[in-house]
């Protein structure tokens, strides 16, 4: 099948449970590619981490020219359950309901709710028939997969703003035998909490309450960056939104078994040696999710409330995000997916004290609405849906500096941007 012409490269959300390996994979770059950070469902050393990171490079043709790529910090890594919800390119188009279903094939029609800007009219056969190469990889893909891989897939695709077709397969809970919903299973998402996360120091600049090129430390009173060889006060938001902060922690491993956890100094104090200063601020694209953890604090600062409280509401609930929350609360654990490791043996669910960086529950279709939330949509429904401005959302798309023009605001690549550069340095214009 030959491919539509791309109009426009978007956001994507997405977290996939994917074996980890280390390097760049290479394969002919498909004329689509949708990016964004890799991480299981849950963790171990023998899982994907959520410090595993990747792309998945998605093509209208066949199955042959997807390319999965991701590293973990363990050279033995079997995937969990897994879910993922990216972007498609569309240009005008109108009304298609939203498939979902089981491992049985079977699409049912499914109400994900009404996020704000919602615009049933925009899909519709023709869009539809664009993304339909997508949906048919997808079709392809997860018997292999789930045979293979993992036990649960859970897909959600965006076209014109709006989440147009999603599908749920294999068992949320093998022992039980409960099936995967695709609008109510939950997943830990690992880094694509970062994503999010952002959206959240977005709309505390909107709010006035940080600026994006201020020091971070001005806004930091519980705990401030230890004596380094640099200035400190080059380490700005806008640069630990764009990784190009300089600091350490690429990422947060397994996370923590129970509770209570550390406190979000003592992560920023001890874990890994503490957060740091490890090279000039604003001389490259260093991924860190030590300094989402030090954004995470920032906004606690700033706005006088804990991290999940602002973002739950201002980001989570306003995005109509359902069945998604920065903490395992009491609603979310009952329909949390389950994670497995390699002999089928069950693990369990890994918090994080670092939820900027790794925190994130949310179902396919809520990580849709959100990568929704980033296109203006048929409506005239304008990209933020209100909850950020068209302006905040730009620029989260404009390449910042010392990322090789390929990164915005954390690590989403420019909206115009015909490759991509992963944050592990593998170059898919290379690929």
């Amino acid at each position: 099948m030959e491919a539509p012409e791309a109009t426009q490269t978007v956001s994507v959300a997405l977290a996939w449970a994917l074996l980890g390996s280390a390097g760049c994979s290479s394969s002919e770059r498909p004329p689509f590619v949708a990016s964004g950070d890799v991480g299981s469902s849950q963790s171990d050393e023998t899982i994907g981490t959520e410090e595993t990171m990747g792309t998945v490079g998605s093509s209208f043709a066949d199955s042959s020219s997807t390319a999965l790529q991701g590293e973990s910090s363990s050279s033995s890594s079997v995937s969990s359950s897994t879910s993922f919800a990216t972007s498609s390119i569309g240009s005008e188009s109108d009304d298609v309901g939203i498939g979902s279903g089981t491992d049985t094939g079977t699409d049912t029609g499914t109400d994900t709710g009404d996020p704000p800007g919602a615009c049933p009219e925009a899909l519709d056969d023709a869009l539809m028939a664009q993304i339909q190469p997508y949906v048919d990889h997808v079709e392809a893909m997860a018997p292999t997969m789930l045979s293979n891989i993992v036990p649960s897939l859970s897909v959600a695709v965006v076209g014109n703003g709006e989440v147009a077709w999603a599908k749920a397969y294999g068992q949320a809970d093998k022992q039980a035998g409960t099936p995967v919903d695709v609008e109510n299973t939950t997943f830990q998402v690992a880094s694509i909490s970062k994503t999010v996360t952002a959206w959240g120091v977005m709309k505390a600049v909107e709010m006035g309450l940080m600026e994006l090129d201020a020091p971070v430390e001005q806004y930091l009173t519980r705990w401030q960056f230890p004596p380094s060889g640099y200035d400190s006060s080059q380490v700005t938001v806008r640069r630990l939104l764009s990784h190009t902060g300089g600091t350490s922690i690429s990422g947060y491993g397994t996370g923590y078994v129970s509770e209570p956890l550390p406190t979000l100094e003592d992560s920023l104090n001890t874990f890994d040696g503490g957060v740091r200063i490890i090279v000039q601020p604003g001389t490259e694209h260093r991924y860190s999710g030590g300094g989402y953890t030090v954004l995470q604090l920032a906004l606690e600062e700033v706005t006088g409330e804990t991290f999940t409280e602002f973002m739950d509401r201002e980001i989570v609930a306003a995005l109509d995000m359902t069945h998604s929350s920065f903490q395992w609360s009491d609603d979310i654990k009952p329909v949390t997916a389950k994670a497995y490791g390699d002999a089928g043996e069950l693990f369990p669910n890994f918090l994080f004290t670092e939820k900027a960086a790794a925190g994130l529950y949310a179902t396919a279709t809520s990580l849709a609405k959100f990568a929704a939330a980033g296109m203006e949509n048929k409506c005239g429904a304008p990209a933020g849906r209100g909850v950020l401005t068209p302006e905040s959302v730009d620029l989260m798309h404009t390449a910042q500096p010392a990322t090789q023009e390929s990164y915005g605001l954390e690590g989403v690549p420019q909206k115009n941007a015909e490759n991509f550069v992963n944050p592990r340095g593998c170059d898919l214009r290379q690929e």
